[in-house]
């Protein structure tokens, strides 16, 4: 009998400076939702590890680059922001949200 397959959804950060990818990581830290619903983030990992270490969260991401390595029960991240980008908190600007559209 095969494993009934988690509802993935599919998630963009926003504004990088924004509190997107705090309310995102947070939701997740909690395992239960990961029993429901398998998250795929279009982000950064370096940006999101960023998010992690700062709020200091207890939550695993997984990095991946094509949709075919999406994994159930973990926070898969498509890296979509490929250069580098500095956080200024609440700073939002029409470049910043462009980065991660």
């Amino acid at each position: 009998m095969n494993k009934k397959q988690n509802i993935r959804v599919g998630i963009s950060l926003g504004d990088p400076n924004g509190i997107g990818g705090e309310i995102i990581l947070k939701a997740f830290e909690d395992s239960q939702m990961l029993e429901l619903y398998t998250p795929v983030i279009f982000a950064s990992t370096k940006l999101l590890s960023y998010y992690i270490k700062t709020l200091n969260l207890n939550i695993k991401i997984h990095g991946i680059t094509s949709l075919d390595d999406v994994v159930d029960g973990k926070v898969n991240v498509v890296r979509l922001i490929k250069e580098p980008f500095i956080v200024n908190w609440g700073n939002c600007r029409p470049n910043s949200g462009r980065t991660c559209c």
